[in-house]
């Protein structure tokens, strides 16, 4: 078949061949990255965008909804998708996939609400629910992470590709993105607040409140703004703002003994001085918190809402958190760690939470009553889908975590399972929590770009170069 412009034959019998082979990383591209620069082509267009998925009117009739433009797709893929620049991909195959991410950046800036948030999905060219037409929207309660990702995408693309973007066009888009998303802070603690299901887990899995993963994002969104121009005047203070973030997000999602919850009290920017006086005036938050406090502690926690702080692992926050630099290097170690521990129990790296969650659990997350409502290949029976199946591009990134925490070896082994269950299941969207087997669509761009991470992060890891650049950012940047 023709996807986009590009043949691809998206059949298991394309990649079941292709292996990643230690031998192969001080070498040329391994048949492995080879097929996944494939795939990313079939869903490239120069002139329609990035998307997340190849059209497959055979699989699921879901052509409409995966060839479409999803912001946190986008930025989760070209942070893989464009690390082989100059090193391993054709530089056709690279211009193809840039300017596709450059048309779907465009896009979704096109598309930007007033309010500054950028949609979480748009489907440039409709789908038979829209009658043809062209739609746009931010999911069903809203998608506070989709906002963060452009940002990153478009930081991503310009740092390796620059002559394409005319940044200053995209000036006041950027302010009122990253303004959006400082806005979620709902209680003024300088860390932002998600709705049920508002994120990537947009379906019968939820967490709310003040989400770490969010919270981390929002960092990281942070650190690109600094890099990207924002409007002469703004009063947005990038560098400043993600410091004080960071700081607050290791305090309230890593609880120790000995902190007040005063401290957070204050928009980000506010008297450091000022929010150490006296204390917090309300019981429950502080109670909470005390009772979180756990000596053998290894993760961050997974959110916060009243009263409450959910001590589960979000295995994708925890690598982003890592990558992004939040932990200090003895907690990065523990969170390297302990991942590494759960991961052996896996079939392949890595699933969304280290268990699965019961329907009967105190946090409340698994919405079972809700799945009825749900379309069926999104609904989430413990090791299904968002309640701990086993995600391919958070197996990419954590890959890439190992490396560039000088766990080498290791990231290696993880990334010769994460290739060979890619390259065996048509780089599938997910696969079971049991036994890996594939449950979402094939051909993802995400699961696709993700290798790609993972591969350079490995070829690069303990080279001077690298780690000059990491001294001056943070790994996220300096893969």
């Amino acid at each position: 078949m023709i996807v986009h412009g590009h043949e691809q034959m998206c059949t298991p019998s394309t990649y079941n061949a292709c292996t990643m082979q230690t031998s192969d990383f001080p070498g040329t591209t391994p048949p492995a990255c080879q097929s996944a620069q494939k795939v990313l082509l079939a869903n490239a267009d120069p002139e329609r965008g990035l998307f997340a998925g190849a059209a497959s009117p055979d699989h699921r009739g879901s052509e409409h909804h995966y060839a479409s433009i999803w912001a946190r797709d986008l930025g989760i893929t070209v942070i893989g998708a464009l690390s082989l620049s100059g090193d391993g991909m054709p530089s056709t195959a690279m211009d193809t996939i840039a300017h596709a991410a450059l048309k779907s950046i465009m896009i979704l800036a096109a598309n930007q609400y007033p309010s500054g948030e950028i949609p979480t999905v748009v489907f440039p060219e409709g789908s038979p629910e829209t009658g043809g037409h062209p739609y746009a929207d931010c999911g069903e309660t809203g998608g506070v992470d989709s906002t963060a990702w452009w940002i990153l995408a478009l930081r991503h693309l310009n740092a390796h590709a620059p002559a394409l973007i005319d940044l200053d066009l995209l000036q006041s888009h950027i302010e009122r993105a990253i303004s959006w998303l400082l806005s979620r802070d709902m209680n003024q603690t300088g860390l932002i607040d998600s709705p049920e299901a508002g994120d990537w887990m947009d379906s019968t899995l939820v967490r709310h409140g003040k989400v770490f993963y969010n919270n981390v994002l929002l960092y990281a969104a942070l650190l690109a703004c600094n890099e990207l121009p924002l409007p002469q005047g703004s009063p947005i203070r990038p560098a400043a703002f993600a410091e004080d973030l960071r700081e607050r997000i290791n305090m309230a999602f890593w609880p120790e003994e000995g902190k007040s919850w005063r401290f957070l009290v204050g928009p980000l920017g506010s008297s450091r001085a000022a929010r150490s006086q006296g204390r917090y005036p309300h019981p429950a938050t502080p109670e909470a918190y005390r009772h979180a406090v756990s000596q053998n502690r290894w993760h961050y926690i997974s959110h916060i809402t009243y009263a409450e702080f959910v001590d589960k692992c979000d295995t994708f926050a925890n690598v982003l958190a890592v990558l992004a630099g939040i932990p200090d290097p003895s907690r990065s170690s523990l969170i390297l760690s302990g991942l590494l521990d759960h991961s052996t129990r896996t079939p392949f790296p890595l699933s969304t939470y280290t268990e699965p969650v019961a329907a009967n659990d105190i946090s409340g997350m698994y919405k079972s009553h809700c799945d009825p409502m749900q379309g069926e290949r999104w609904r989430n029976p413990p090791g299904s889908y968002h309640n701990a199946g086993i995600w391919p591009f958070i197996g990419g990134y954590w890959c890439a975590a190992l490396a560039a925490s000088g766990r080498k070896e290791d990231a290696i082994h993880e990334l010769e399972r994460l290739s060979l269950w890619c390259t065996a299941n048509d780089f599938n969207e997910w696969g079971q929590f049991e036994d890996g087997a594939p449950g979402g669509n094939p051909c993802q761009s995400w699961s696709a770009g993700a290798l790609l991470l993972a591969y350079r992060a490995v070829r690069n890891a303990g080279r001077e170069d690298v780690r000059e650049a990491r001294a001056r950012t943070v790994p996220l940047f300096a893969l």
